[in-house]
Order: structure tokens, then sequence, then C-alpha cells
């Protein structure tokens, strides 16, 4: 008699050669990516480990192109082991080949530029740099505005070169203000979508609902100053439909803000003066830029991406 091999037990054992080739595969993707990060941490330790993947893609896509990012730089105070804001400009200017614009106190600069890996090493190496981080500017609408606050992560470097532990009870508490700003943001959305809402059903303009009227501003003789731009939205290309633009004054509180309308426009009538502005986005995120200046009569282009 003659043995015929068994045509299903075959069939099972390929599928199950197969299923171990593809384990192996991924256990060694898992490893190089591994590796890189650890890589990463090595060689630029200071430096946002996603900004550097995104530079390493984006020169993959067109390798012979240098890209545009926009870079911030956060340094040491002054007090605590940093140098004067001249001479990190003037580092930067000579690393960058650009001049940045610089917030909070001299610690914190942005810039505009083109971006390889040398750059970013020569700024790792510099003592006075405690975190770089950047985005992609794709090409489109780029300033030298933040997009990063001074995080809790970066608050927690500048106490460890301190040598200053962080409490547990603090780390819970700047935890909680976290979550409760995640949780107005993700409120103000919803208003602004549902004042959308009423929008597209009346037919009538879109709101922008000031906290302080114009009538308040001419009982104070002062001419306004307006503030106008474009958000763009997370899908490139599309605006923030919903989204809130919040103007407050620095000296005197006043605040005013506006819906996105539907073609991604704000404007904003404001007491001339400096503002910080907050943009909070339908999905819950947020940007926070600083020291917007309004001057008398004047008219200020603003345009903001996600």
């Amino acid at each position: 008699m003659v043995l015929v091999p068994s045509v299903e037990k075959e069939q099972t054992t390929t599928k199950v050669d197969g299923l171990a080739q593809e384990m192996n595969r991924l256990e060694g993707l898992k490893k190089s990516a591994m590796e890189l990060e650890s890589q990463y941490s090595t060689l630029l330790p200071k430096i946002n480990p996603r900004l550097i993947t995104e530079l390493l893609k984006v020169q993959r896509e067109s390798p012979n192109k240098i890209p545009i990012f926009t870079l911030e730089v956060f340094t040491k105070k002054v007090g605590e082991g940093g140098i004067d804001c001249d001479i990190v400009k003037e580092h930067i200017w000579n690393t960058t080949g650009k001049m940045p614009a610089v917030y909070d106190n001299g610690t914190h600069y942005v810039t505009n530029q083109r971006l390889t890996l040398e750059t970013l090493k020569r700024l790792n190496d510099f003592e006075h740099v405690l975190k770089v981080t950047g985005e992609y500017s794709g090409g489109g609408y780029a300033s030298n505005t933040p997009a990063h606050e001074c995080s809790t992560d970066l608050k927690n470097i500048r106490r460890e070169e301190k040598k200053e532990p962080l409490l547990k009870k603090e780390q819970r508490s700047e935890e909680k203000l976290l979550v409760l700003r995640a949780m107005i943001f993700t409120i103000i959305g919803i208003v602004g979508a549902v004042a959308l809402g009423g929008f597209v059903i009346s037919g009538g303009a879109i709101p922008n609902a000031h906290t302080n009227d114009v009538a308040f501003i001419s009982s104070l003789e002062q001419e306004p100053g307006m503030l106008y731009g474009y958000v763009g939205g997370p899908n490139m290309g599309l605006p923030a439909i919903g989204a809130s633009v919040i103007a407050s004054n620095q000296e005197t509180g006043y605040t005013s803000n506006s819906v996105i309308s539907i073609d991604g426009k704000y404007s904003l009538d404001l007491l001339p003066g400096k503002y910080n502005l907050l943009v909070a986005f339908p999905d819950g995120t947020s940007q926070t830029h600083y020291d917007v200046v309004i001057k008398r009569g004047t008219a200020s282009e603003m345009n903001i991406m996600y």
C-alpha cells in the first residue's frame, strides 16, 4: 500500500512556518527600533526624538533638498547656570544662520530655517541648551512664534540641573493642571462647533464673541487695532473649523475671542497693547503665542497652523 501525504497537514505546516517568519521579522523590527532610539539618546540626548525621526523621513523623501523646520531651543536661565541672551542668540546665529525670536525671559528661542543632523548636533553639544524640538514647515506658512510652551518635562530637566528632586505631590498637581487645561480646551472647541452650526443653519455671519465690545473701546477714547488671519486644522490645507482664537491683554486682563469661520479666518478688534494669543482646537489641543503687539489704528496679519 502507498501512503499519500496529507495535503491539509502540509498546508498547516506552511502556515505555521509563515507565521514564525513574520514573528521573527517583527522581533527584528522591534530590535532595530530600540537600537535606533538608543543611538538617538546617546548621540543627541537633548534633541526631541520625534524631531530627528521627522527630519530623517523628510530627507529620505527628498534627498536632494535641505528641509525647512521651525526650530525651538530651550536654554538654562541666567541665574541657574545659563548665560546672557545675546551670547545664546549669537551661537544660534553661527550654528543655524538665522537670528532667533526670543521668548520666556531669554530661555526660549525660535527660528525658521533649513535643518540638518549636523545642525542638531551642534545645538545639542552647546552646554547651555536644555532641549531642542521643532516642526517641519512643509513649504507652507511658517513663523517665529513658538508652538511649544515650557513643558513639564523641561521644568523637570531644569530641576535636575539645580539638583532639586520633583516631589510626587507637585508632579500630581501639574498632571491635574494639564488634564484640566485639556478639558477646558475641549469645551471651548465644542462651543465653537455649536456656534458654527448656528451659522450654517441661519445663513448668517459667523460670530466673533468679544468679552468687551467696541463701545467699551470707544469709551476709553482709544483707537483699536485689528488682528486677523487664517487658522489651519490637523488636515493639511483645510481650515480649523470650530476652533477659537482668544486674545488676553498682558497688562489689563482684557480678553476677546473669535470662532474660526468656515473659510478658516478670524478677526479681532483689540485695544493697543501686548497680548497672549491662545488657539484652542476642537480636538482639545492648543497653541499659545506670547507677546503679540497690537498698535493703535493698525491691522496685523497672523496665520496659525495646527
